[in-house]
């Protein structure tokens, strides 16, 4: 894993070194730069295989090819069995990659079975080929300015090359909705992400994007759980070759625990796993992580954070999250991947099986909501009443708060119950954070937005909703915070289940092979019957949250009454009236409003660190 980041154009030392630099945590062992005509690439490792001469920026026998590269090519050995006739001079996975450009062009990237994002120059050509992988793991930004192309790993390193920084507003009102920001668009204005699955080609001073993958659902697959086992077998068992100490992140849920279950099936030594807890007997999970660990005979390190330590965690990340992201849980993600780098450098995660066999209970709420649908009107509008008299508890995702949630979304259809679900701010709600005027002068640009990078119009409902968690959710929040919470700790995560076959497999499976009669997860859960405890199996679903609803009333209601102070609100262009009551709402119990409260401050602290600071 590391950190990549350049530009086309004349030689800019003091740029480049800059920008790179600002990427340090996602490669501390190293750095490298090219400056070359027309091209500057610059690069931070963290090294994982060929630890002696996998040095970037890499370049080609004939010095027609450099490239900088972050991530990991998994079949890299059984790819230079493709292209047996280039002059390789290393053992590592960074130059097969231009092996297979110089025999294939980017047809290359199809071959690949890995996560990656890549900046490849062709001397020859004058030609940038950027690249991400397929599901999106590792990120590439890009700005056109001034007549070049800049890109990088992390928003943070093109501001050095921006003279202005401009909000996208569209962009911001998604980020209120959804708590994240989906697709190409990120909050700045003109700087844009390289898709899933997409490659760019910048060429005589224009840039062309492809797509050469995409998420596709056909239901047509017969479902089998030898052919799920041998592909998680053989995935797991690829992400396990590296030249550095590698680790098992286990929760005790069935995703990470399946994840270590393969990984004990493949290797040669005792694995080693992984999780942490907190004082808060609450958050207490020792009794299931411990019986994976003990079943599957792991070196087990386990540790307790206590609720300060937590909360300490806060300004850290915000100095370093440069893109408003409010899932609250990057804060237990970054305490778990830095006490994990204590031990090794590159860790396995099970990111991808609740998006890909439908585990999260919005799944199962769908259910529950056509069958809603049909009680009588005035039956739903008597209930809804009551619903929203019940007292507020601010407890973790509590039953009241679930059903409030529920009642938002119920009478709607498809993605626009996700939609309703997860948002902090609904749409009418924006219009009074925004303005009236500004809502509307940025509503149909913020529909373009979410239709193009959450939907497509051919979706069944059912597919349409798998698609808003994969191509939406998955990707521009669980996969931004694993990046970016495991990175900030020099960190490598691998994610087995977002190998691009199993991916493939399970989206062209029937839907009730993934949710049967509310069963979430069903051909995974019959796959590991057996081979995990059945307390793991069968246990309900519970994320990696934290009570920030309680602590906005406690431990953090101070801060959060000087972060979301009503002259800051206003100057970052918000409604500070509206704010005011909402904190008021919350602090007096009337209403829980943690998700709208904690996007304002993840959206306030990044307003003054990013967008108002200088770097």
């Amino acid at each position: 894993m590391c950190g990549i980041a350049g530009f086309t154009g004349s030689r800019q030392p003091d740029l480049l070194r800059r920008m790179t630099g600002s990427l340090h945590y996602r490669g501390p062992d190293a750095d490298g730069f090219f400056e070359g005509k027309g091209i500057n690439l610059g690069h931070r490792r963290l090294s994982i295989i060929d630890l002696t001469t996998g040095t970037q920026p890499m370049f080609s026998a004939d010095k027609n090819l450099a490239i900088i590269f972050n991530g990991e090519i998994y079949n890299f050995q059984e790819l230079r069995s493709l292209v047996p006739d280039y002059p390789f001079q290393t053992s590592s996975d960074t130059e097969v990659i231009m092996a297979l450009y110089r025999k294939y062009g980017p047809d290359g990237l199809s071959r690949m079975n890995g996560m990656f994002a890549f900046a490849l120059w062709d001397t020859s050509a004058d030609r940038l080929l950027l690249a991400r992988d397929r599901m999106g793991k590792k990120p590439i930004y890009y700005v056109e300015h001034g007549g070049n192309l800049y890109f990088a790993s992390e928003p943070k390193a093109l501001l050095f090359a921006l003279h202005t920084r401009e909000m996208d507003q569209a962009a911001a009102s998604l980020f209120f909705e959804l708590q994240f920001i989906p697709g190409r668009q990120s909050i700045y204005r003109g700087v844009f992400r390289l898709l899933p699955g997409e490659y760019a080609v910048w060429e005589r001073g224009k840039l062309v994007t492809t797509r050469y993958w995409n998420l596709r659902f056909d239901g047509s697959s017969e479902s089998s759980t030898d052919r799920l086992g041998t592909l998680l077998a053989d995935a797991t068992k690829l992400r396990l070759i590296s030249d550095v100490p590698l680790g098992i992140f286990l929760s005790g849920g069935i995703d990470s625990s399946t994840v270590a279950y393969y990984a004990v099936q493949a290797a040669t030594k005792r694995i080693k796993t992984f999780s942490i807890g907190f004082t808060d007997p609450s958050f207490d999970e020792s009794k299931y992580f411990n019986a994976v660990a003990k079943r599957l005979g792991t070196e087990h390190s386990h540790h307790l954070f206590t609720e300060r330590e937590l909360l300490d965690v806060i300004p850290l990340i915000f100095d370093r999250l440069d893109e408003p992201l409010a899932d609250a849980s990057i804060l237990p993600t970054y305490l778990l991947s830095r006490f994990t780098r204590e031990k090794v450098t590159v860790a396995l995660g099970g990111d991808g099986a609740d998006e890909l066999f439908a585990g999260y209970p919005t799944f199962i709420a769908h259910t529950l909501a056509g069958r809603y649908a049909s009680v009588p009107g005035f039956a739903r509008t008597w209930a809804e009443k009551i619903v929203r008299t019940i007292p507020v508890s601010h407890r973790n995702i509590s039953f009241d708060f679930k059903l409030k949630q529920f009642i938002k979304g119920a009478s709607l259809s498809g993605t626009a119950r996700d939609r309703a679900w997860t948002a902090a701010f609904a749409p009418e709600e924006l219009q009074h954070l925004l303005s009236h005027d500004v809502f509307q002068s940025v509503s149909e640009e913020r529909e373009r937005i979410a239709a193009e990078s959450l939907t497509n119009s051919a979706d069944s409902d059912e597919t349409a909703v798998l698609r808003f968690w994969q191509q939406g959710y998955l990707v521009d929040d669980i996969l931004t915070k694993v990046d970016r919470a495991a990175m900030y700790s020099s960190l490598e995560v691998r994610a087995p289940f977002l190998d691009h076959r199993i991916v493939e497999y399970v989206n062209n499976l029937p839907y009730t092979w993934k949710l049967r009669h509310r069963v979430t997860k069903f051909l995974l859960k019959e796959l590991m019957r057996g081979k995990l405890p059945d307390e793991i199996i069968d246990r309900p679903k519970k994320g990696f949250g934290i009570p920030i609803a309680s602590w906005l009333t406690k431990e953090l209601k101070e801060y959060m009454l000087e972060v979301l102070r009503p002259r800051a609100v206003s100057a970052a262009g918000l409604q500070s009236v509206y704010v005011s009551r909402l904190i008021d709402e919350h602090l007096t119990h009337r209403s829980d409003n943690r998700m709208k409260l904690w996007s304002l401050i993840v959206f306030m602290e990044w307003h003054r660190r990013w967008l108002r600071a200088r770097i």
